[in-house]
């Protein structure tokens, strides 16, 4: 990519979202957090389940009780 694009891209996120500074999540929580439901529902256990999506399997657990 060119350096002038990566620069047009920040300026355009730095001017949308406010801040010197922008962040941009490498995973899609929504998409995996709903994977990880599927998952639970159908009795997957929480140490499959977090290895699948990767995750610890306590976040697993303790996400699990919202999702039942």
């Amino acid at each position: 990519v060119e350096p002038s694009v990566c620069r047009a891209v920040s300026a355009a996120a730095r001017a949308e979202f406010g801040g010197g500074q922008h962040y941009v999540r490498a995973i899609d929580r929504e998409t995996r957090d709903a994977r990880a439901q599927e998952l639970v529902k159908l009795g997957a256990s929480a140490k499959l389940v977090a290895r699948e999506v990767g995750v610890h399997p306590a976040t697993v657990r303790r996400k699990r009780s919202g999702w039942l």
